[in-house]
């Protein structure tokens, strides 16, 4: 048995239409009795049909409620009609309701199909259209939320636009920490590194509470050809807190150690194109002529992996196995999708006998790389040298992936503003990880 009861505001029911409303509430009513029984479809057809009619729209537990139960029973297209039909500038409660019901999409993300996201975007759109003339502030938080969602799905163009968008309606968010952060993510994806090394000092100006922020600028730093800078900042990340560092940023910062002794590099105009055209017409016939042409290279753009790979092979040839471990583990860094690059530091990692190394690189490779990674290193196994062998490797492997689980890092975050208006409200969902590096 179940049952759902609803408490009449103050004098009942009166005027024109009762009958008609006292059934539209009780349809909503029984929408909820049958979700709290399981029969999600039947309530989330009865929610669609009646709940925008209803005196329980606004109540705040009937919104979560249904907007769950719909993202259980994939009934995604009702819920934005839903957060679409609700949505009223000029009634907070309303369209605080038609809030929730968009979230049903990001509880289902990974299963949302490219029609339902693209709707939810046409929705938030939406949204910001009816506050921009009227309530500009609300169309600022409106852009922002769209803004975020744009860089949780990793398009970072439209993300920057909407980002850009928030602050013009309301002069406030610039002086939001929060803002500055999730900015200099969005801009550190469209290989605006300069600007992602501003709005991250910014975000750590105004007091962000973020753990890895320091990380991140120094991130940004690097790619934006400041290394020695990054260099300092990476290592007053770990001055201060490890326990946010999967072994990605103690690579980094070995990364950017071998980058400033090996090149003598602090700062550098990267010219990619030039790197580039150092290595036509050029075929190397021996290591010492691979570490040659690859210096040229780097001398150019410190940070093209592919001349760091070649770099390590030719060390590696060269015999030269701890030189060659440094220059894989810029590589992994730098060209994360290449399964080449992160068999050569593991396995030279094992070779030389680092075997904290080589658990930071199993456990940031499968991270980047995903389970894909893992399999080819576990299929190239036997090409392991030196005194370790595949077995008890494939053990290490095994244990060292147990005991690391997959670090899933919140990339949505929306706002909502408390009672009063006056402090926001942050409500995060984890995505599943993506095989990229940095922000």
């Amino acid at each position: 048995m179940t049952a759902a009861t609803l408490h009449l505001p103050d004098g009942g029911y009166h005027g024109d239409g009762v009958d008609e409303q006292i059934a539209v509430d009780a349809l909503t009513l029984l929408a909820l009795a049958y979700e709290r029984v399981g029969q999600d479809a039947i309530a989330a057809r009865l929610a669609a049909t009646y709940l925008p009619r209803s005196t329980l729209v606004t109540d705040p537990e009937v919104a979560f409620a249904l907007s769950s139960l719909m993202a259980r029973s994939q009934r995604i297209r009702e819920a934005l009609m839903l957060a679409d039909a609700l949505d009223d500038p000029n009634d907070q409660d309303r369209s605080a309701a038609a809030f929730v019901f968009g979230l049903a999409v990001l509880y289902t993300s990974q299963s949302a199909t490219e029609e339902e996201l693209a709707e939810y975007e046409e929705v938030l759109k939406r949204r910001i259209k009816r506050r921009k003339r009227s309530h500009p502030v609300e169309a600022g938080r409106a852009a922002m939320n769209l803004a975020t969602f744009h860089r949780s799905r990793g398009r970072f163009d439209k993300a920057t636009s909407y980002y850009e968008q928030a602050a013009k309606p309301d002069p406030e968010y610039p002086d939001r920490a929060h803002y500055w952060y999730e900015f200099g993510g969005a801009l550190w994806g469209t290989g605006q590194f300069s600007r992602s090394v501003d709005a991250y000092g910014r975000a750590i100006e105004l007091g962000t509470p973020e753990p890895l922020v320091l990380a991140l600028w120094a991130d940004s730093m690097m790619f934006a050809g400041q290394y020695g800078r990054a260099l300092e900042h990476f290592e007053r990340f770990h001055e201060q807190d490890q326990s946010q560092d999967d072994g990605e940023y103690r690579l980094k910062l070995r990364a950017l150690r071998c980058i400033c002794e090996r090149l003598g590099l602090e700062d550098q105009d990267r010219r990619l194109g030039r790197a580039l055209s150092v290595a036509r017409g050029h075929e190397p016939q021996t290591p010492d002529e691979w570490i040659t042409l690859s210096l040229r290279q780097l001398n150019e753009d410190a940070l093209w992996g592919s001349a760091w790979l070649n770099l390590g092979v030719g060390e590696s040839e060269a015999g030269r196995h701890d030189a060659a471990l440094e220059c894989h583990i810029v590589s992994t860094i730098l060209i994360p999708a290449d399964h080449e690059a992160w068999r050569n530091a593991i396995f030279t990692a094992l070779y030389v006998g680092e075997m904290l190394t080589v658990t930071d690189l199993l456990v940031s490779g499968r991270r980047m790389g995903g389970d894909e990674l893992i399999a080819t290193v576990v299929k190239r196994s036997g090409e392991i040298d030196g005194p370790f062998p595949r077995a008890p490797f494939l053990d290490y492997v095994d244990k060292t992936l147990a005991d690391h689980e997959v670090k899933t890092r919140p990339t949505v975050t929306l706002r909502m503003l408390s009672e009063g208006g006056a402090v926001e409200e942050i409500l995060l969902t984890d995505e599943a990880p993506t095989p990229t590096s940095g922000p």
